[in-house]
């Protein structure tokens, strides 16, 4: 089979080098600003420990196919440490693969937002981001994700916060320019969260068109929460009310439940509404209550939006969590 870098420069060596690459590394010298009501340090616990959650997602199109790689990092403050996790994937339209997945205790020092290195992970510290890249090696394998200019940034709750910044994707002599989304969030036990969990679409048509649709359940509030982010050619703005349907779904055994695979939105004020499906999707269960388990669930997806009346092709990520 020949190695990543003999392949030849067309669309089959795209495909190919997607298909061979797998991404992240290790080496820290910085953490990310967090948000200023969230407790920090291992000594600030609550008696339900809260998880702090950092992801960032990359979302590009490559052999008009989208490109999709998550990072999701995750810490939990305990009696004289952080309990840490890392989990990144690769996807390329309908085929997701995992790459990274470990999880470790550290000293309960400095910031439990913050983006520690890991054996195979490398974290580049510096530029307007805090972070510059991301860089991931095992053996032959390697990937890089930079982070580049900032695009904005909003705060729809008190423990959650959002950024979107320019990308870059390195696999091994091909390059992949896109978009990097930011989540932070604190996850809280679900009867003390008044949020719940979040579900959440970001599209993009490749190039300046930009959305985030983003819709909360769960939690002590009863009815659902919306959030919507929309940054077109002529400017930027923030939207409540925000209408998704699932339109099509799928069982999955292994959760016992069904899960979409087809999604209508619509928001009433700028008059921008859509249809997306799913290309492919990784799937990860969790503890099983009432006969069924907790699932998590990451897709690539393709489909249109229409604002103003044109209709625009969009690709791009969905995240959907059913406790």
């Amino acid at each position: 089979m020949p190695k990543i870098n003999d392949l030849p420069r067309t669309r089959a060596r795209l495909r190919a080098v997607l298909a061979a690459c797998l991404l992240l590394a290790g080496c820290d010298r910085g953490a990310a600003p967090v948000p200023s009501n969230a407790p920090a340090q291992a000594g600030e616990l609550a008696e339900a420990a809260p998880r702090y959650l950092r992801e960032l997602i990359f979302v590009g199109v490559l052999a008009d196919t989208p490109v999709v790689v998550p990072f999701s990092f995750s810490g939990t403050a305990g009696d004289g440490e952080i309990m840490r996790s890392a989990r990144a994937w690769l996807a390329h339209g309908t085929t997701w693969e995992s790459f990274l997945d470990a999880s470790w205790p550290s000293p309960a020092v400095g910031s439990v937002w913050q983006i520690l290195p890991h054996p195979e992970l490398r974290v580049i510290a510096g530029g307007t981001t805090e972070i510059e890249a991301l860089a991931f090696r095992r053996g032959e394998r390697a990937l890089r994700l930079h982070l580049g200019a900032p695009i904005s940034e909003w705060n729809p709750g008190e423990e959650l916060r959002y950024r979107a910044m320019d990308g870059r994707l390195d696999l091994r002599g091909t390059t992949v320019r896109g978009t990097v989304f930011e989540l932070q969030r604190i996850e809280r036990p679900a009867t003390q969260s008044a949020r719940g969990d979040d579900d959440w679409l970001f599209l993009t048509d490749g190039g300046s068109l930009r959305l985030l649709l983003a819709e909360a359940t769960g939690g002590e509030a009863a009815r659902e929460e919306t959030f919507a982010w929309t940054y077109l050619p002529d400017g930027e703005a923030a939207w409540d009310a925000v209408e998704i349907r699932w339109l099509e779904m799928l069982p999955f055994a292994p959760a016992r439940r069904d899960i979409p695979i087809r999604w209508r939105y619509r928001l009433p004020g700028p008059g921008i509404e859509g249809e997306v499906w799913s290309l492919g999707y990784d799937a990860q269960v969790g503890e099983e209550r009432a006969g069924r388990r907790a699932v998590e669930v990451r897709y690539t997806v393709e489909g249109w939006v229409s604002v103003e009346g044109e209709r625009r092709r969009v690709l791009g990520v969905i995240r959907h969590l059913q406790n």
